[in-house]
């Protein structure tokens, strides 16, 4: 829709007049297989800020995350550096999604526990170039 572009067309303006984008080697985005409509539009300007640049791009799982997303890079994380950093978002402690329990489930992953990963980050790597 035109609302959308203009908003798309916006953000990215901003973001070029903020961030120097060529001092960048890569930037993480959200995936566009997610049900947050944010996420989503994060996901469709971040082509539009590497376009004509040498500049990587790598997704990364989110609670909004949709199954049919497909990460092909693991990395382990510390559980509980994990929770004592996700407890400073005061905003969102309350969300069913914030409990310890619903953090480990998150950051599970059955293939990486047989390779003695615990707790692991799920990424996609959806571009990489060496400048």
């Amino acid at each position: 829709s035109k609302l959308k572009e203009m908003i798309e067309d916006e953000l990215i303006s901003r973001i070029e007049n903020v961030c120097d984008i060529n001092s960048y080697d890569c930037i993480f985005t959200l995936p566009n297989e997610d049900s947050h409509f944010e996420h989503k539009i994060v996901n469709n300007i971040t082509p539009a800020l590497v376009r004509h640049k040498k500049i990587g791009i790598i997704s990364y799982r989110t609670p909004s995350t949709l199954d049919n997303w497909i990460p092909n890079f693991y990395v382990g994380v510390d559980l509980n550096k994990k929770i004592f950093y996700l407890k400073r978002f005061k905003s969102q402690l309350y969300k069913p999604y914030f409990s310890e329990k619903s953090i480990k489930s998150f950051h599970s992953n059955y293939q990486c526990s047989k390779k003695d990963m615990e707790y692991v980050e799920l990424f996609r790597i959806e571009g990489i170039y060496s400048k």
